[in-house]
């Protein structure tokens, strides 16, 4: 496998796992405020 490629695919991962870090927080950051309603 060319490198360029592995490279790109790395990124993607680590693209992939900061976008669903971001939506857990912003889920978490949901349910905190449902739950502060009253």
């Amino acid at each position: 496998m060319p490198r360029a490629e592995e490279e790109g695919e790395a990124k993607e991962a680590k693209d992939a796992k900061e976008t669903q870090a971001q939506s857990l927080k912003s889920f978490a950051q949901k349910k905190r405020a449902a739950l502060q309603r009253p």
